[in-house]
């Protein structure tokens, strides 16, 4: 993640940081998927239940068919297993926003 990171972008640590992108089915393939198990229950939760609303904050992060450690010169990550706190501000909070209202109107 640190090589993949937007931050330290200093003269000298130009170099050191990269473009890096993962497949999206390395996630989410239906039979490989690292997230396949937690999507499938989620999806019969919602299904099962009229007050179980899913907000899918994987095709926020991930939208494309190649995942990205950046989005607009800014970090999604703030480490390897978090969202970072500017990304969530900027990107996912007005989604979430958007979700809430349209499940009040």
């Amino acid at each position: 993640n640190k090589l993949c990171s937007s931050k330290n972008n200093q003269w000298f640590n130009a170099l050191q940081n990269r473009s890096c992108k993962i497949n999206s089915k390395f996630f989410i393939d239906e039979e490989k998927g690292l997230y396949r198990n937690t999507i499938e229950k989620l999806n019969q939760l919602s299904s099962s239940y009229e007050n179980i609303y899913l907000f899918d904050t994987y095709k926020l992060v991930c939208p494309d068919t190649k995942c990205s450690f950046t989005r607009d010169g800014v970090d999604i990550y703030a480490d390897g297993d978090h969202i970072s706190p500017k990304w969530a501000r900027d990107f996912l909070s007005p989604e979430i926003y958007k979700f809430i209202r349209k499940i009040k109107d």
